[in-house]
């Protein structure tokens, strides 16, 4: 799927899901991001995968690494990334412009 065809503007077409949902994160703090990645289920797996970039190879990391370094993550990543958990159940795509993070499951 070309990205720039898609409302999302990512490589996912989140209206395919019947779970989707978005949080718009350039409002948010370093720790508040922290804070509701925290709180989430990510939380409830020790890795996830995450692609730095859409074609570069797949890497494993802690969960708690990610969360801690998120900023970091995303700012060597291109456009975003998209990020899974091992399980593949629970998934998110994180957007730098616009600033969103689209995902299958809640983040508040």
């Amino acid at each position: 799927m070309n990205y720039h065809q898609n409302p999302y503007r990512g490589n996912i077409d989140w209206s395919q899901f019947s779970r989707n949902y978005r949080l718009d994160w350039d409002l948010m703090s370093n720790e508040e991001m922290v804070g509701v990645l925290s709180e989430s289920l990510l939380l409830k797996y020790d890795k996830v995968l995450l692609q730095l970039g859409y074609g570069e190879p797949i890497v494993k990391i802690e969960t708690k690494l990610f969360i801690e370094y998120w900023e970091e993550i995303l700012f060597v990543s291109f456009q975003g990334f998209p990020l899974s958990t091992i399980d593949g159940l629970f998934f998110l795509e994180w957007i730098k412009n616009p600033k969103s993070i689209y995902t299958n499951f809640k983040l508040s």
